[in-house]
């Protein structure tokens, strides 16, 4: 399985220990079944992971390499925790 490493904490992890984000109409979205094109960002499923990300909310758009509208962190963060 590839690896891919966390935009919040930099573990290097296998892609399917992962959530990959992608962006959609300018918004972030959860891509659960890794179809959506573009680039994608990943985190790992961790609350500590989502909430470091948050803080330095330039990690989503530095991994997507474009500007993005980010959801509210609590709404993220149940996507990301409960896929």
């Amino acid at each position: 399985m590839p690896e891919r490493t966390c935009i919040a904490c930099r573990a290097v992890k296998d892609k399917a220990g992962l959530a990959r984000l992608a962006v959609v109409d300018g918004g972030l979205e959860l891509d659960g079944k890794w179809r959506l094109p573009g680039r994608g960002a990943y985190i790992c499923r961790d609350e500590r992971c989502v909430r470091a990300a948050y803080k330095r909310k330039d990690c989503f758009a530095k991994a997507l390499k474009r500007a993005v509208t980010l959801p509210e962190e609590k709404e993220l963060r149940e996507l990301i925790i409960k896929q």
